[in-house]
Formats: C-alpha cells, structure tokens, sequence
C-alpha cells in the first residue's frame, strides 16, 4: 500500500473542547496502524 503524509499547523483556541477530540483522533489514527513521525514542538514557515 502506498505511504501518505499528512503536514499539519493548528492554533487550538479551546483547550477544553480539544481535550474531548484527541483520544478521539488518536483511536482513529491506530484503528488505521498510522503514526506519529513527528509531534509538537517549534516550527518556522519559510513560504507564504
């Protein structure tokens, strides 16, 4: 089966209502055998 990636960039403005959603997400993505290559941290956009 072929790879995809998928590049993600979120301002969450509600932490509350994020923390209803991710155990959410993250049964979707294992239900599918994805994975994190990379999560969190500082990033920078070189183009606009």
């Amino acid at each position: 089966m072929a790879k995809g990636y998928v590049f993600t960039n979120a301002n969450f403005t509600d932490l509350d209502e994020f923390a209803t959603y991710q155990p959410l997400s993250m049964k979707a993505i294992e239900a599918y055998g994805d994975k994190f290559l990379v999560r969190g941290g500082r990033s920078e956009a070189f183009e606009d």
